[in-house]
């Protein structure tokens, strides 16, 4: 049995932590103001913006369990090709006997209420906190957290919308806890699941110059080519092109098969292109200034290549109708190529393999355009969401960082087999000829998968039955990621963007697809970037700006 050094919630770290939250963290003496998300004066809201100042939390990487494939860079992905199924005791109940409440968006299925659901009774006991778990339909809940907000009627732990119409640095600055004292620096190993994340997930929690938000861990890779693996195989492909040539190249040869054969939907090609022609990962920050992916040649390059691959036939004819099909499309064979995210795969490998168990999956590394290895990757912010600890005396916020705590358990730990699978001989049994935890129908029905909206941990691959799908993926990741491209505007925050970006991309969105399919020129493109500069994309860059000047 592996040696897994769990380290209970003790009251020594409930008394840290009223220590710290009583004196404070030193973290920067820098002033900041921030502006007002309708453009108004500027309101100073303390502390610095400068993450470079902040003592993350020390990066301690779980060592319960061994995986296969380790990790080749900090928050990239571990493999393994079995569950560990005896990896140790269970932390102590982090709850204290607490009540606590959370309000999070529903992950799929309708949550079962409490009365009738026995794992999340269960959960409750393994917590020893009556936690209250209000689940929103994520095309509500944008809505439901404003009104929430705007009530005063504040949940404990609140997952925050990435599109929150309001100013978030002075809502998080007015009613969340300031978690700084809690996990900076050595002090987070009180939380032995949360000093599993990589600091890159902290670094995008970070406003106002503090650490306001537990992360739901992503994917470090945000972004790689995933192909048909038998059909390369099959037809002699070169899946390992060495610059764009090669590159249109394979979408060409994988286009010619037959008739109704494609490389792939437009977007994906297009989606594809942009690394490979070197476009910005979103905001591109410069000595004095930062440019948006939309404003660079780079982006009008992976523009013209995919409007030349459409014109070329290459790209599906139903691109721009529906790309709910794609899963249909990549199984048969109509289309052979995709942009992966996560591991998504997975879902598009199982729905089609019982159909064509023939069907094979692997990784193409994305090469430079002018040739010299693979393209620079795009790397995530390091989390999908974060959630918020509404302000509250420290020995309740310990504990209710205790139970964040117990919702980022690694792969592996009792506690991520409770979560994802229940409680043996009720929500799971074991296939014991696999080796794998398999769901009954009462632990389908009764799962609350959303609870990753509170803590998510690291992403790991594990695709049973698929072995060689899950070395591909470890193998092309650490090819691929040791040259990164993060998010320019990583840790500094533009209230025009939350409020207009999604309205003024839509726009750009539908030039860029006109485009492509020889509706609009490349000066119509011209002219929609700068109707996005004046529209607010001006806006948006000075407010960043600010917020950088404002740390140095």
């Amino acid at each position: 049995m592996p040696n897994l050094t769990h380290r209970p919630l003790t009251r020594r770290a409930v008394m840290r932590a009223g220590a710290l939250a009583a004196g404070g963290i030193a973290v920067g003496a820098t002033s900041v103001a921030c502006t007002t998300s309708d453009g108004g004066d500027q309101v100073p809201l303390g502390g610095t913006r400068d993450v470079e100042q902040i003592d993350f939390p020390t990066y301690q990487q779980f060592a319960g369990v061994a995986p296969d494939f380790p990790a080749s860079v900090e928050g990239g992905v571990e493999g393994f090709l079995s569950y560990p199924r005896d990896a140790g005791e269970p932390l102590p109940p982090p709850g204290g006997g607490i009540s606590a409440s959370a309000l999070i968006a529903l992950g799929g299925k309708p949550q079962v209420p409490l009365a009738d659901s026995t794992y999340w009774q269960q959960l409750n006991t393994n917590l020893d906190c009556e936690l209250d778990v209000q689940s929103i339909p994520p095309g509500q809940f944008t809505a439901k957290v404003s009104t929430v907000v705007a009530g005063g009627d504040i949940p404990d732990i609140m997952e925050i919308p990435g599109n929150l119409p309001m100013d978030l640095p002075r809502l998080l600055d007015s009613t969340f806890e300031d978690l700084t004292p809690y996990v900076t620096g050595d002090a987070v190993g009180d939380y032995p699941y949360l000093a599993n994340f990589p600091q890159t997930a902290w670094r995008s929690c970070v406003y106002n110059g503090k650490i306001y938000g537990i992360p739901s861990v992503s994917r470090l890779l945000q972004r790689f080519m995933v192909v048909r693996s038998d059909l390369v195989e099959r037809h002699g492909w070169n899946d390992r092109p060495a610059d764009a040539t090669e590159m249109v190249e394979l979408f060409t040869a994988m286009a010619a098969v037959g008739r109704d054969s494609f490389a792939g939907t437009a977007s994906q090609l297009f989606a594809l292109c942009l690394p490979m022609f070197g476009a910005p990962n979103g905001w591109r920050a410069t000595d004095d200034s930062f440019v948006f992916n939309i404003e660079t040649e780079e982006y009008k390059e992976a523009l013209a290549c995919v409007t030349q691959l459409w014109a070329d036939g290459i790209c599906h004819p139903n691109s721009f109708l529906t790309e709910q099909q794609i899963v249909d499309w990549f199984g048969t064979g109509a289309i052979a190529t995709y942009a992966g995210a996560g591991v998504g795969y997975r879902g598009m490998l199982t729905a089609n393999h019982t159909i064509n168990p023939e069907m094979g999956m692997g990784f193409v590394p994305i090469p430079r355009a002018e040739g010299g290895g693979p393209a620079p990757a795009y790397v995530t912010s390091g989390r999908n969401t974060m959630a918020v600890i509404r302000k509250s005396d420290p020995e309740r916020v310990a504990r209710l960082l205790g139970i964040a705590n117990y919702m980022a358990a690694p792969f592996g730990t009792p506690e991520y087999l409770f979560l994802n699978y229940g409680v043996e001989g009720q929500h799971f049994n074991w296939d014991d000829e696999a080796g794998l935890p398999v769901r009954t129908k009462k632990g389908d029905t009764e799962y609350m998968g959303n609870l990753v909206y509170i803590a998510r941990p690291p992403t790991v691959l594990f695709f049973p039955n698929h072995d060689e799908v899950t070395e591909a993926d470890w193998a092309n990741e650490k090819v691929v990621i040791a040259d990164q491209v993060p998010p320019g505007d990583l840790g500094l925050y533009s209230p025009t963007e939350t409020t207009k970006g999604p309205g003024l991309l839509r726009d750009v969105t539908n030039r860029q697809w006109d485009v492509i399919q020889g509706r609009a020129t490349m000066e119509d493109w011209d002219a929609t970037v700068q109707r996005w500069r004046d529209g607010g994309g001006d806006q948006m860059r000075e407010e960043l700006i600010a917020a950088r000047e404002a740390d140095q």
